[in-house]
């Protein structure tokens, strides 16, 4: 996927987490769906992709720790991944007419299926 659909599925994930009950989410697995048959536009660079995937990999661990045994709600501050990318990716295109034409298309894919 292109950086603006990234940073679209970042954002949705506070609306359609991974799981639900232990249970992978079949909508959240459905708007991926759709979201990868949209064309693409400009891709993150691998590297990056793969250190902010490492960095959340430890989020649910570090937060259960941080509950259980410190009585705080995370460990550490979370990485904002705006930094980490080169500011033309999330510059003016992520904003939100950009998040507006995503959603416009996914419901078009949607509504063809």
């Amino acid at each position: 996927m292109d950086a603006n659909k990234l940073e679209f599925l970042r954002n949705l994930n506070f609306h359609f987490p991974h799981f639900i009950d232990n249970k992978m989410n079949t909508k959240r697995a459905k708007i991926i769906k759709l979201l990868q048959q949209l064309p693409s536009g400009e891709k993150i660079p691998n590297n990056i992709v793969s250190l902010k995937a490492f960095y959340d990999s430890f989020t649910e661990s570090n937060n259960k720790v941080a509950k259980e045994f410190l009585g705080i709600p995370t460990l550490f501050l979370e990485r904002e991944t705006e930094p980490l990318l080169p500011d033309e990716m999330f510059g003016e295109q992520n904003n939100v007419h950009q998040f507006s034409h995503i959603f416009s298309e996914l419901w078009k894919l949607n509504a063809r299926q």
